[in-house]
């Protein structure tokens, strides 16, 4: 029955075949200070925010794991 399941599945588009372990979640992180970035879980999905109060930003989490600055107030 395995042997079937995997022929199925390499059978499918690869957006398909990804298994749970691929599968990421966003997550909202809140912070004091940008240098809380660094504390923060390395394992949020790409797209996931950080709020900073000091100075107030926002931030996303991109492809390469790296918070990138997406608004300042």
């Amino acid at each position: 029955m395995i042997s079937s399941f995997e022929e199925m599945r390499a059978k499918l588009p690869m957006q398909f075949r990804l298994g749970s372990f691929a599968v990421g979640y966003f997550v909202d992180y809140t912070c004091d200070s940008v240098d809380d970035l660094k504390s923060i879980p390395e394992n949020g999905a790409m797209g996931s925010l950080a709020f900073v109060a000091d100075p107030p930003s926002t931030y996303k989490k991109d492809s390469t794991g790296k918070w990138i600055l997406q608004r300042s107030i």
